[in-house]
């Protein structure tokens, strides 16, 4: 701390940080004076770094959820995108999930329940993960899911036991059971790939698992695989994107 200090002292007048052992971070700052002089003033600003740590966090992640948002799940894909195309990245995959049946549920038991049910499905989805996968919400009851040593067996799999997960019922705190399913459309990363047309792709192959009924996942390109489905729901039908 004293050699910080006078390594400080010895340079041109700057803010300096200083983060003590009881967790306060302490800010310095010295202001010179006509007779050579400075005034150094110490202001504790834990709360005002706080602050804006939480600002930066909730830029990139979702608020209700925790999840990264948007923002985030765009910039992490996109350096995973360029690292593959230098010839250093593994295969990628994105899933785009939709939730099944969120509209009654939230309608029925109101928006405070539809909110829990969102926040327990994204913790069952984010439990599920491996190192190397990334979940985010995307808004509403929307989701997606990147894949890094992707192949279409795994991808597989893991859309079975996201499906079999978010499926099981959900305890709500009024004392009510919400019952919801969840539609997968998956994407295999191609050479020359950016985030958005990876997105769109995953995006046409869930409107390709949407169409064979709740409970389904399905791969863009011609790949059809449906999973368990919701109790009201009838057996959905094989199909492909195109």
């Amino acid at each position: 701390m004293v050699e910080l200090c006078g390594t400080w002292l010895s340079m041109e007048p700057a803010p300096l940080d200083v983060k003590l052992s009881d967790g306060r971070q302490l800010e310095m700052t010295r202001h010179p004076v006509p007779d050579g002089s400075a005034v150094i003033i110490i202001e504790d600003v834990t709360a005002r770094r706080q602050a804006e740590l939480k600002i930066l966090y909730l830029a990139r992640h979702d608020s209700l959820t925790g999840l990264p948002n948007r923002r985030e799940l765009r910039d992490r894909l996109e350096r995973m995108l360029a690292k593959r195309a230098k010839g250093h990245g593994s295969a990628l995959a994105v899933m785009y999930l939709d939730l099944d049946g969120f509209k009654p549920v939230n309608d029925k038991f109101g928006h405070y329940a539809g909110d829990e049910v969102l926040v327990s499905a994204a913790n069952r989805l984010a439990k599920m993960l491996q190192r190397g996968e990334l979940a985010a919400r995307l808004g509403g009851d929307e989701f997606a899911v990147v894949v890094e040593d992707a192949s279409p067996a795994a991808c597989s799999e893991l859309a079975r036991q996201i499906i079999h997960q978010i499926s099981e019922p959900y305890l709500l705190s009024t004392g009510g059971t919400g019952r919801i399913g969840i539609s997968i459309g998956i994407a295999l990363a191609a050479d020359g790939d950016s985030f958005e047309r990876l997105i769109k792709r995953s995006d046409t192959a869930l409107y390709s698992a949407k169409a064979a009924g709740k409970g389904a996942f399905r791969f863009f390109g011609g790949m059809a695989e449906s999973g368990p489905v919701m109790p009201d729901a009838t057996s959905s039908s094989s199909g492909t994107c195109q």
